[in-house]
C-alpha cells in the first residue's frame, strides 16, 4: 500500500510539473501582450467565451464572445495604456492554472488575475479581471 501511495504522489507531481510547465509556456505571451497594451495579441489566446471583469471601466461579463472582449480591451489600453506589467504569482493545480500580475498606467495601479484552461491540449484564457488598486 506505501508503494502505491508513493507511486500516486510522484505520478501526481510529475503530472502537475508538466502542468506547470505549460504555464510558463503561455506566459511570455500574456507579459508582453500586456506590457505593449496589444489587445488583438492578447485575445488569440482567450477561449472562445472569455469572464472579463475590468471594475473601473464597470466591465463585468461572466460570459462574453473573444472578438467582444478583444474590442473592450482596445478601449481599455486606449484609455489606460501601458506603462509596465509584471507578474506576481504563476500557480497550477490538478484542474486549472492561474497567474496574478500588477498591470501600471500612467497613476493608476491595476491587480491582474487570469485563468488559463485547458482544451484539447492548447491553454486559453478562461478569465480576465483586472481591479484597480
Amino acid at each position: 500500500m506505501k508503494n502505491f501511495i508513493s507511486l500516486f504522489l510522484i505520478v501526481s507531481l510529475v503530472g502537475l510539473s508538466s502542468f506547470k510547465k505549460a504555464l510558463i509556456d503561455i506566459s511570455p505571451k500574456i507579459q508582453n501582450a500586456l506590457k505593449t497594451g496589444n489587445a488583438n495579441e492578447l485575445s488569440i489566446l482567450f477561449d472562445q467565451n472569455v469572464e472579463l471583469v475590468i471594475e473601473s471601466e464597470n466591465v463585468n461579463f461572466t460570459r462574453i464572445n473573444n472578438t467582444h472582449a478583444k474590442l473592450i480591451l482596445e478601449s481599455f489600453f486606449k484609455k489606460k495604456p501601458p506603462k509596465s506589467f509584471s507578474f506576481e504569482y504563476l500557480g497550477a493545480t490538478s484542474s486549472m492554472k492561474y497567474c496574478t500580475g500588477n498591470y501600471l498606467s500612467g497613476k493608476d495601479q491595476f491587480w491582474v488575475y487570469i485563468l488559463i484552461k485547458n482544451k484539447k491540449d492548447k491553454n486559453y484564457i478562461g478569465s480576465l479581471h483586472f481591479k484597480k488598486e
